[in-house]
């Protein structure tokens, strides 16, 4: 069988380029740890214009969380886990609030990370898909608002302790900055009017509110005044537009983070109150409050710390300038990771940023670290005690000790992925808010103290074409996208919650053979194991595997294990032991990992022997109306995700496989689709002339493309081939119109330029020689359309010969409505004993979903003669290793309603010997092979189709 090379582009550019070296560590030492700065490895991006589930617009990141119990490497590298995400106020002018409800998103995170793009464009190592859009409400379902609180008064709720800030139409007001996600899937959001911290039930409903020490609470002529001098339209302003202690306007409490065991909650002040330094100018403002909370009954917190943190300073125009706080991560009990900036960038004062850094911060006592003043439920938390008189520390209070670890701004970092820091203000320059901090760990056995940190920026809803509800259309000046960075950092000695990195597999064994369950899990400090039966534990099963010497029926049942450390325990995904008798099914095809783009077909399918039942589950539950060895599922999207295993049964036992199912909002240039069809057979005497057909367009497309259209003969003595086709000749026709249209024709392609350019550009292999008599034709500008190649011989000349169909859509500038080829297809005389191969290519980075067909019976409706009875299919991957069969399509209705989609003639007799496949493919090249069984002969169309 032949095969047929083809340059991968990536490779290509990798052994032209050569490897690049990896990125050398930036590391810094603090309270005896060193910590290290391995490169900035990923980029996401969200439009400015993105909608929420709400139908308004996005509006950015003031806080991120992952939860840790999501958050999975996967085979290849990539990784996966549910990513939360908040918004602020909405979008304001002038300094005006409207009444926009406070929310939370969820995401599907999908990341990839990209250590050495060297200079790539590319800026899509994150893929963020929204998932849900969650209103913050009270109790009764009242959505919160972010209009700025009324200028003196609170509002009281039954149940809760603290007045809380209201705007003017009576609604709680809250200005949402940090987040933090709770073990029981409640959550936490600190304000700047409060400034409060806020407890929420995961479906969004306010459970409590925190009032933080009276020095941070904002007063005006000694009284609770919590409005932030932004009022809404006809509102009064308050005097004096700032307080005169407490939270300074839009400084209230920014960071937001949970310890690793869910235990205590941090939150830290953007910057110094107004009597620690804040009523003056920017210089004065460096002395931030860090709040910590025992929240282990989290309806009761207690105060249990109060530090000083020195937030950084820099210069501009020559003066000393103090940096904001963006978010907070804590690292454990004495370290944390704060993010700080200026207010430069894009869409701020400056577009080039002159302070933007991850910092860690130390509060000791440690090596070198003395240990930091705690000043909770000292003198120092009434507001006429201040910590910090003029911006001056008191000499009673010793602050945080700190050193950048990621200098944001670092150009080396950020032209990787095609970054600015700059004056040239575009759509890669970094925007001015960075608000947003996430940690998540590498999961690498070798590198056990490597996290990924994410950094996010808050927009302030800048798009030109925004909506939200109270308000309606609005243009900002400017499109500043959300975008999220992606560190590698090593950070020893912080905790983790224990990650389950290998899956204990199910297993079937037949009575009295070894089975051995096993799992891995990484975590600080390193879990121990315990294994459940049936959910229960069983006594003694404490090692990462779980063995069976001689397996009975008896020790069949559904396992799990639970990873445990002192930061909690996290469960394993479940594992069924099945011990069968001798006769019971055994797999000889199993359902194929799959990553798909949102919307597309996928195909899960398993073939079993012993006469099985099948039964399809998703993460372990029955799939109604499953119960056939293929599994369609037709516009798939993130619900549809998950593992989804096929159970075969029968009289003597039962064995199951498993597969998972990935779904990205891929970009239109990653999708998976066909970008080469090509046809491998002969002319022969009585059969002079064949005819490829194929489709180019496709659902939702538009536009033209360029199309390169081959017949080559004598360049395939290159790969060994005798009797080839010694001249062959080629038309492309048109036949949509009637009759078709000739649109061009070729003998000799002649080596010309064009002809030679076309065929690098899409890594077709070259002719031998610009003098070889093979055929080509180059079609920049194709309009979508039905079309056929016509092949023969000059002169009545026979032989082998491949006609081939590239997509020759220059690389990166394919489009949703870039028109597609749809289909190929030939319609052949098959000598008995002789086989036709069709290839066909998957390009781009998602799997693809084709049916395939080798139709001899069913063209006898069309009045065709001489039909092969009883055609077989079979599929081969490029290493020649046959993935798929079949010899009766059997009437499967599956493969009836695959044909339907792609308007496929419809086969009307279930129980022809037409030869189906239906299957999901990953990128790369394929081959079909189409013959008669028993070695006959006769005419027969083979026909590969896209699935939507």
């Amino acid at each position: 069988m032949a095969r047929f090379p083809r340059c991968s582009a990536i490779l290509c550019a990798l052994v032209a380029a050569g490897a690049l070296p990896p990125a050398r560590a930036q590391s810094v030492t603090l309270g005896g740890i060193t910590f290290a700065h391995r490169g900035l490895v990923g980029v996401g991006r969200v439009n400015a214009d993105k909608r929420d589930w709400q139908n308004e617009t996005f509006g950015s990141l003031s806080g991120l969380a992952i939860d840790p119990r999501t958050w999975r490497r996967n085979a290849g590298g990539s990784y996966t886990g549910t990513l939360y995400t908040q918004p602020d106020r909405g979008y304001t002018k002038s300094g005006v609030t409207t009444n926009y409800r406070p929310r939370r998103h969820r995401f599907t995170l999908t990341f990839k990370p990209e250590p050495n793009p060297g200079g790539n464009n590319r800026q899509n190592q994150l893929d963020l898909f929204l998932s849900e859009t969650t209103l913050l409400t009270e109790a009764d379902g009242t959505p919160l608002t972010s209009l700025d609180p009324i200028v003196t008064g609170s509002a009281t709720r039954v149940g809760f302790l603290p007045r809380l800030p209201q705007a003017f139409d009576g609604r709680l007001a809250i200005d949402a900055e940090g987040l933090a996600l709770l073990p029981d899937g409640t959550f936490f959001v600190s304000d700047e009017y409060g400034p409060y911290l806020y407890r929420f039930s995961a479906a969004g409903t306010l459970l409590g509110a925190i009032r933080p020490p009276e020095a941070l609470i904002p007063k005006r002529n000694a009284q609770d005044s919590f409005s932030s001098d932004s009022p809404a339209a006809g509102q009064l302003s308050p005097s004096p537009s700032q307080p005169d202690a407490g939270r300074g306007n839009s400084q209230g409490l920014e960071g937001l983070s949970v310890s690793a065991d869910g235990r205590t909650l941090y939150a830290l002040m953007q910057s110094a109150l107004r009597q620690d330094g804040g009523a003056g100018d920017n210089s004065l403002r460096r002395y931030a409050r860090l709040l910590a909370y025992n929240i282990s009954n989290p309806a009761a917190a207690t105060l249990t710390g109060e530090w000083i943190l020195p937030l950084p300073l820099y210069t501009q125009s020559g003066l000393q300038q103090v940096a904001s706080v963006g978010d907070l991560v804590a690292l454990s009990s004495r370290q944390f990771l704060v993010l700080a900036r200026d207010g430069n960038g894009r869409g701020g004062a400056a577009s080039r940023s002159l302070y933007r850094a991850v910092l860690i911060y130390d509060i000791g006592p440690a090596p070198g670290v003395p240990a930091a003043t705690n000043i909770a439920g000292t003198a120092f938390d009434n507001p006429n005690t201040a910590a910090a008189p003029n911006g001056v520390l008191a000499g009673a209070i010793t602050p945080a000790t700190s050193a950048v670890l990621i200098d944001i701004n670092d150009a080396t970092q950020l032209t990787k992925f095609n970054l600015n820091n700059s004056t040239n203000d575009n759509s890669d320059t970094l925007a001015e808010k960075w608000e947003s901090l996430a940690l998540v760990p590498a999961l690498e056995p070798a590198a056990p103290d490597d996290f990924f940190l994410l950094v996010g920026n808050d927009n302030d809803f800048s798009t030109t074409d925004g909506f939200q509800q109270d308000g309606g259309s609005y243009k900002a000046g400017l499109n500043i996208d959300t975008m999220v960075l992606a560190y590698r950092v090593s950070l020893p000695e912080t905790r983790t919650l224990p990650n389950i990195t290998t899956q204990p597999a199910s297993r079937t064994v037949t009575a009295g053979q070894t089975a051995i369950l096993t799992a891995a899990a990484m975590g600080n400090p390193s879990p121990t194991f315990q294994w459940n039966k049936n959910g229960e534990s069983i006594p003694g099963a404490t090692s990462s595997s779980l063995g069976f010497t001689n397996a009975q029926a008896g020790d069949a049942g559904v396992y799990s294990v639970l990873a445990t450390n002192t930061i909690g325990s996290v469960a394993s995904a479940t594992a069924t032991l099945t011990v069968n008798g001798a006769n019971a099914p055994v797999f000889t095809a199993e359902p194929a990992p799959q990553t798909i783009a949102n919307g597309s077909t996928v195909v899960f399918a398993a073939t079993a022997t012993n006469a099985p039942s099948y039964q399809w589950q998703r993460d372990g539950a029955a799939l109604a109306g499953a119960a056939s060895r293929m599994l369609v599922i037709p516009n798939a999207g993130p619900a549809d995700a998950g593992s989804y295993t096929v159970v075969a049964t029968n009289a003597s036992g039962t064995v199951a496989s498993t597969a998972p199912l990935t779904v990205v909002n891929a970009a239109a240039t990653d999708v998976g689709r066909l970008i080469n069809l090509s046809i491998l057979t002969s002319v022969t005497a009585s059969d002079p002339l064949f005819t490829v057909g194929t489709v180019l367009g496709g659902s939702g497309t538009s536009g033209s493309k360029p199309l390169l259209v081959r017949a080559a003969g004598p360049s395939l003595s290159q790969f060994n081939v005798t009797g080839f086709l010694p001249d062959p000749t080629m038309t492309l026709v048109n036949t949509s119109t009637n009759p078709g249209t000739a649109v061009a024709l070729n003998d000799d392609w002649n080596g010309t330029t064009t002809l030679s350019t076309a065929f690098a550009q899409v890594g077709a292999f070259a002719y031998v020689g610009p003098t070889s008599k093979d055929a080509a034709i180059f079609q920049p500008s194709l309009a979508p359309a039905n079309y056929t190649v016509q092949v023969s011989g000059v002169g009545g000349a026979t032989g082998t010969v491949i006609a081939e169909l590239y997509d020759a859509t220059p690389a990166g500038t394919f489009a949703a409505t870039t028109p597609r080829l749809v289909n190929v297809s030939v319609l052949k005389q098959i000598p008995s004993g002789s086989t036709l191969t069709a290839g066909f290519f998957v390009g781009g980075a998602t799997s693809k979903t084709v049916l395939i067909r080798a139709i001899g019976p069913g063209l006898t409706q069309f009045g065709v003669g001489g039909i092969m009875p009883d055609p077989q299919v079979a599929l081969f991957n490029a290493s020649s290793a046959r993935i798929a069969e079949n010899d009766n399509w059997g009437g499967d209705p599956q493969l009836t309603a695959a044909g339907a989609t792609v308007a496929a003639f419809a086969i009307a007799d279930p129980t022809s010997r037409d030869a189906m496949l239906l299957v999901t493919l990953a990128p790369g090249a394929y081959t079909v092979q189409a013959s008669g069984m028993n070695a006959t002969g006769g005419r027969a169309i083979v026909e590969v189709y896209e699935l939507p």
